[in-house]
């Protein structure tokens, strides 16, 4: 991977201003690099200024920093162009819940969905063991590449945080997830900010959705930000069609009362889980995690769900050589696997 590049555009720096819970500031306005072709992604990592004067982020470990950055990412350049910053301005564990000045989702909107027609948003929370340059140079780019043939019309956003741990040190990969966590609070309240503007969307068009994919560590990451959310007593927003849990590594019990996703169906229309008995890494983590992983047992009160929640056992269609092989990106590299999500599971319902 050659040297990336970040690339701000000083001349267009806005001095964001204080609102509130969350501080946003515009990082660049031009339009000077064509929208199609480009990865959308946010990550809460470290910006550091280089000794040639040019950005990087922490390419690495995760920390909680109560910023977020939302960024394009040009594969042909291997160039990441920042775009906006959201600051979260009370406590590091106290999550937002203010409406939002100056959401930059707005912005968001109006370049994808406006200008170039976009309706579905898939948020995508990777697992562990992920580089920066791993998250952009690699995986984002399979990402694009798997789904070129809906790439049109559809915009998957990544969350590059990262962890690189191995099993040994489980506990490390759910502390950077929880820490993570805490800053993915800034993204989604920006999100539901934005999409529960009813005087916005009266005059403007409200035919967009947006879905949650969860791949490993990614869904504890998640389960995290629901079980503080809950314990804040903030309540839920139906705001994503669809949730997508795939190799769950949280406990096969987190849709108990209490297990973290017992009140998800009032944040997402319906939920698929992704379910392989062949899975060695989950199995692996049973043993770290006496009460079983959701991504190899599936939910322990399967029969108590309700209708919408969904389980998918991916053992026939996935075979325990490929998980070896493909790890935590099966969906992107599997063929049938990506039919069902392009056809008819994740993107068009």
């Amino acid at each position: 991977m050659k040297s990336i590049a970040f690339i701000l555009y000083l001349g267009s720096l806005f001095s964001g201003v204080l609102y509130g819970q969350i501080e946003t500031t515009v990082l660049d306005t031009s339009s000077t690099h064509a929208s199609k072709g480009l990865g959308y992604f946010f990550t809460n990592r470290e910006l550091t200024i280089n000794e040639d004067s040019s950005y990087s982020f922490r390419n690495r470990w995760t920390r909680q920093t109560n910023s977020i950055y939302f960024c394009r990412y040009d594969f042909e350049r291997d160039t990441v162009y920042l775009k906006y910053k959201a600051t979260k301005t009370i406590p590091g564990n106290q999550y937002p819940t203010d409406l939002v000045a100056d959401n930059f989702f707005y912005n968001i909107y109006a370049d994808l969905r406006l200008k170039q027609g976009i309706r579905n948003f898939v948020i995508v929370i990777p697992g562990k063991r992920k580089t920066l340059q791993d998250q952009l140079n690699s995986y984002m780019f399979r990402l694009q590449r798997a789904f070129a043939d809906s790439s049109a019309r559809t915009a998957f956003i990544t969350f590059a945080w990262g962890a690189q741990t191995e099993d040994p040190f489980f506990y490390k990969a759910e502390r950077s997830a929880g820490n993570a966590a805490d800053d993915f609070s800034i993204f989604q309240n920006m999100m539901e900010s934005f999409l529960t503007d009813s005087i916005f969307f009266n005059t403007n068009p409200d035919d967009i959705s947006f879905k949650l994919v969860c791949l490993s560590m990614g869904n504890e990451l998640f389960k995290s930000y629901l079980i503080n959310r809950e314990k804040q007593e903030i309540d839920l927003k139906p705001v994503y069609k669809r949730v997508v849990f795939i190799r769950s590594d949280v406990s096969a019990d987190s849709f108990e009362e209490g297990g973290g996703f017992h009140h998800l169906t009032q944040m997402a229309d319906s939920v698929l889980i992704l379910v392989n008995s062949m899975d060695g890494p989950k199995e692996k983590s049973k043993q770290l995690n006496p009460n079983g992983r959701l991504g190899h047992l599936g939910p322990t009160n399967l029969n108590d769900l309700p209708e919408c929640i969904m389980v998918k056992d991916m053992t026939n269609i996935i075979s325990r050589k490929e998980l070896s092989e493909m790890g935590d990106e099966y969906f992107i590299r599997n063929r049938e696997l990506r039919q069902m999500i392009l056809y008819g599971q994740l993107i068009e319902e």
